[in-house]
């Protein structure tokens, strides 16, 4: 797939002014395309003053008369040393794939208007390996004959479409979606300057109902990327992006590629046999992306690390955020334990009482002048009976990762003394580890478990799901 240059220079139009563009990864600097001293300096003067809402995309064209469309969340700033220029970062940069008649031909809408999002290649080739769900294996009557010739032919046979391509609906935002997941082939013929042959590379498409503006590209890709993240178990995923128009045949066709500024330093090495395979994950993948989309992976998402320099450190932050991560997961259970309710019934005679002390009490006012209110207003049990409730419901699969990595046994005192660990931090600032850590792992599979029973996935793939990122 092709990509953006990594430098460029162009033309972009703002209001009725307008710039020349240098783009250096995603920084943008615009100098007035003026030849006289009083101009620039105004035209400088008037965009650093503009008032536009943000989010908002520019327009203009690159060197090569490609079209161009930069994203702009922040102010315009004044480059250090240079009165006749200023900048703004860019996490998303657009350039079209054609820049002649032919390409506008195939236009059905305005350039700026697309029908589909594809999210292809990178990480996405871990979670479905397009080397094992596309390609035809061969027999090994086969493979002996190629070992035996002399002759040097060799075949490489790709499956029909079919028997790798799935579809199904989601709804993101009230919007209905069509989301396809396959493998893209490129024959490696445009490109004579290199040797390549030819590539796969998987592939997820978003399909929509109505065309979709650049300024919901930010919305989707986030989407999907966090996705992603949770079969891979790493925040830090990358991959390509395209934008498509269905043409008068009714068939999609590239109008532009994007290049998003994920503020990763590297990204996820974890390769297919380590990672969720979406082979027999596929059924509850859209679950999982309408799931995402309702920031209800958020918790979960907060534990999984940004680099690969962080996968075998767990710091106090990381303690904090699973407490809290196991803590929403267990608000978020159906059926909680018959002893919740008598927590109800506790705070409602507690209430009762102090409504009879106030009858009898008018000298003071006990909610305003005294800590009662917090005192009982978040009164519940402790985190560590609502991890081990949560773990009980999951010991099967939890005591699986345990052994495989020989932790310690999870029991109600070593979850209580995990959970100091968070408590240390908050109220005394010292941290004493012990053994408490080795209980990160399991608690973190604990986590996952009960993620994926709220999905809806059986106890059986839930558990043969786990053991596959743990």
């Amino acid at each position: 797939m092709r990509e953006i240059p990594h430098s460029f220079c162009g033309y972009i139009s703002i209001d009725d002014d307008v710039f020349v563009c240098s783009v250096t990864g995603h920084t943008v600097k615009l100098l007035p395309a003026h030849d006289d001293s009083k101009s620039i300096g105004s035209s400088v003067w008037n965009i650093q003053r503009r008032k536009a809402e943000t989010p908002e995309f520019l327009f203009g064209v690159d060197e090569w008369n490609y079209e161009i469309a930069l994203l702009r969340q922040t102010d315009f700033k004044d480059v250090i040393g240079v009165w006749n220029c200023t900048s703004f970062g860019a996490p998303i940069v657009i350039q079209s794939v054609g820049n002649m008649h032919g390409f506008y031909e195939q236009l059905t809408k305005d350039w700026t208007k697309f029908d589909a999002i594809a999210f292809v290649g990178g990480n996405i080739n871990d979670v479905y390996n397009p080397k094992i769900v596309a390609l035809k294996r061969k027999s090994r009557d086969e493979i002996n004959e190629y070992a035996n010739s002399s002759s040097g032919a060799r075949t490489i046979e790709i499956k029909p479409f079919s028997e790798y391509t799935h579809t199904a609906d989601v709804i993101i935002d009230e919007q209905k979606i069509k989301v396809t997941i396959s493998v893209s082939q490129n024959s490696g013929e445009e490109n004579l300057k290199t040797t390549e042959i030819g590539s796969l590379a998987s592939i997820i498409r978003l399909e929509f109902e109505n065309p979709q503006d650049f300024t919901s590209i930010e919305r989707h890709y986030i989407v999907i990327r966090s996705a992603l993240a949770l079969l891979t178990r790493q925040n830090n995923i990358g991959f390509s992006v395209s934008l498509h128009q269905k043409n008068n045949s009714g068939q999609f066709v590239k109008t532009g590629i994007c290049r998003v500024n994920d503020g990763f330093d590297d990204y996820s090495k974890r390769q297919y046999h380590s990672v969720i395979s979406l082979g027999a994950f596929t059924p509850y993948l859209p679950h999982m992306i309408e799931m995402v989309s309702k920031n209800e992976a958020d918790a979960i998402l907060s534990l999984l690390p940004r680099s690969n320099k962080n996968l075998s450190r767990i710091t106090i932050t990381n303690v904090q955020d699973l407490c809290t991560a196991l803590e929403v997961e267990y608000n978020k259970v159906k059926g909680k334990p018959k002893k919740d309710s008598a927590i109800e019934e506790l705070k409602k005679e507690i209430n009762s009482t102090i409504a009879h002390f106030l009858d009898t009490h008018t000298e003071i006012d006990v909610y305003n002048q005294t800590t009662i209110s917090s005192a009982f207003q978040y009164l519940d049990y402790t985190l560590k009976d609502k991890i081990f409730f949560l773990y009980n419901e999951n010991r099967d699969i939890v005591d699986s990762i345990a052994k495989k990595w020989s932790c310690p046994e999870l029991t109600l005192e070593s979850i209580g003394s995990f959970v100091k660990l968070r408590n240390m931090k908050t109220h005394s600032g010292t941290i004493e580890w012990g053994d408490s850590d080795k209980l990160y792992l399991p608690l973190f599979a604990l986590v996952y478990a009960c993620f994926f029973k709220r999905m809806g996935l059986p106890d059986s793939d839930t558990k043969r799901t786990v053991a596959q990122i743990f």
